[in-house]
């Protein structure tokens, strides 16, 4: 993430999943998600994580959310719905 309105986050590494990223490139989407833009409280979501544990790996993915010592996988489209319907409801 490289971003300067994530301050001291900016810098924080996010992994995604092989699938996710074939899918996010070609949808030209990998630069938008570096950037921090692709996602609504995605700087919010790193803060939160981070503050429990500055060992947190974020890990999106097409796989069902859950947490796994460490590693929180974060199913994408899941989290880019809810957050995007918080603010715009169907």
């Amino acid at each position: 993430m490289k971003s300067r309105s994530f301050g001291r986050l900016s810098g924080t590494k996010i992994f995604l999943t092989q699938e996710l990223h074939d899918s996010l490139a070609k949808r030209a989407m990998i630069e938008i998600l570096k950037q921090g833009r692709a996602l609504r409280g995605f700087k919010h979501l790193i803060e939160i994580l981070k503050d429990k544990d500055k060992n947190n790996t974020i890990i999106f993915t097409h796989e069902k959310t859950k947490e796994d010592g460490k590693n929180y996988y974060i199913n994408y489209e899941d989290c880019r719905q809810k957050t995007s319907s918080a603010t715009f409801p169907k």
